[in-house]
């Protein structure tokens, strides 16, 4: 009996350990690829982007008209087998907003896709950039996350990092520690699959209001490979770890003080019960290492085969990218059209000329016209700052642009789109309280590295 039990301890050992194992390969460890580190699962990302990439833009086209028409025929013809389906009932029988974005999207896709319509719309750098290179990367990054985070989030990796720094995580960040995985996924691999991983545990009840605002507008940062995209346009290749360091302080000063003022201090912060959660009796574990031990046990005991979590995992993405894809095509192709071919952000910026000439910020008015233009996208400021001289203004141009992190062309629309607790006022309001708390922080840096 004694031998049984010790082969039962081993065994869940096993199921916790080498699933969790393999999601830390995949998701968390940097490897040399070529010239460039990244994770293994962007690098599988990329690579099958790269054999699928030209038949993309007709998946597409097909999915987009496939969403627009198919929710049109389950709200006004109701057909009788959608009744008996839970999936389409939630993702098809929508208000007349997200009918329309459906809709919307639709036809600008088309007019990208046939390069009809007015230019400003189809252009390289507004609507072609949102179905050509920003769609086919979300949809290709989704659809691998969602085969492979089961390693990463069902077999009690979680639980036993949430358990161990919980003490630490929830004083600084008001967060729970399993939160750390998520954050270090969205750090170290890329911020779009750190939100998705969010957004699966809040819906799954382990996240309150509270923390998802938190991580997704705190840690949802872009990757490695595409800060150094960042620092190639402005020609600043070799200062590349004076920028990253600057924007890791900058960014985690911010994560630190954004919790505790509005909008994320007003979020509902109510304690939940997770779904399928299993009571840990407490008094009979020692320390917080066997308790993280036995939760893990736990988690891992509870999960079916592989398989069958990744099914259900693309199920949930397939749903989430059908009211998710309409809202980015929108709202964040609109974004980029204001961007590039008005001066909205530029009007803007220029009452911020007097702060950045007190922060003796070198050629404060070409910083002015473009502080405010990485709310539309993240990459703009780079593109508009890159002909500047001085490489002060261009160090602080792009490190404020990634640390400012919320941008409507990608996770701003994808925020808006996935039913998160932010709306867009929200968004705006980190935006600028993001701002306003690395700017400081990037020119002090700055001024010492120039």
């Amino acid at each position: 009996m004694a031998l049984h039990n010790t082969s039962n301890q081993k065994l869940s050992i096993l199921r916790f350990l080498i699933p969790s194992f393999c999601g830390i390969l995949l998701f968390l460890v940097p490897c040399s690829i070529g010239s460039n580190y990244m994770v293994i699962i962007t690098f599988l990302s990329r690579l099958i982007l790269y054999l699928v990439h030209d038949y993309l833009p007709y998946i597409l086209l097909s999915f987009f008209w496939g969403v627009a028409l198919l929710t049109l025929w389950v709200i006004f013809v109701k057909p009788a087998w959608t009744i008996k389906s839970p999936w389409i009932r939630e993702n098809f029988v929508v208000g007349q907003l997200s009918l329309l974005l459906r809709i919307l999207s639709a036809l600008w896709v088309s007019l990208v896709f046939f390069q009809v319509g007015p230019q400003v719309i189809i252009r390289e750098t507004t609507g072609r950039f949102v179905l050509y290179k920003l769609l086919p990367t979300l949809l290709i990054n989704m659809v691998v996350s969602a085969f492979f985070l089961p390693f990463l989030l069902d077999f009690g990796l979680l639980e036993f990092i949430g358990t161990l720094i919980e003490p630490i995580m929830r004083p600084l960040f008001r967060l729970p520690g399993r939160a750390a995985i998520n954050c270090l996924v969205a750090w170290i691999g890329d911020g779009s699959v750190g939100t998705f991983i969010a957004m699966q545990e809040y819906k799954k009840k382990y996240y309150n209001d509270q923390e998802v605002s938190i991580i997704v507008t705190s840690f949802s940062a872009v990757s490695i490979t595409f800060c150094l995209s960042m620092l190639a346009q402005v020609h600043l290749e070799n200062y590349f770890l004076a920028f990253y360091g600057t924007v890791i302080l900058s960014s985690l000063l911010a994560a630190l003080i954004l919790p505790r003022i509005p909008p994320l201090s007003w979020k509902n912060s109510q304690p939940i019960t997770p779904t399928h959660a299993t009571p840990i009796e407490k008094e009979a574990v020692a320390s917080r290492w066997q308790r993280a031990i036995l939760e893990a046990k736990q988690k891992a005991a509870q999960q079916s085969s592989l398989s069958i979590i990744s099914l259900s995992n693309f199920k949930k993405m397939t749903g989430m990218i059908t009211s998710l894809f309409p809202s980015i095509m929108i709202i964040g192709g609109a974004s980029l059209v204001v961007a590039n071919y008005t001066s909205f952000f530029s009007i803007l910026g220029r009452p911020f000329i007097f702060i950045l000439d007190l922060l003796r910020i070198p050629e404060s008015a070409a910083v002015a016209k473009v502080i405010f233009v990485g709310f539309a996208d993240m990459f703009i400021p780079a593109v508009m700052i890159a002909h500047v001289s001085n490489p002060m203004t261009r160090f602080i141009v792009v490190c404020l642009a990634v640390s400012q992190l919320v941008y409507l062309s990608e996770l701003g629309a994808l925020l808006i789109g996935s039913r998160s607790p932010l709306n867009f006022w929200d968004i705006l309001l980190i935006f600028l309280l993001r701002t306003l708390i690395t700017l400081p922080i990037i020119v002090l840096f700055a001024h010492y590295i120039f």
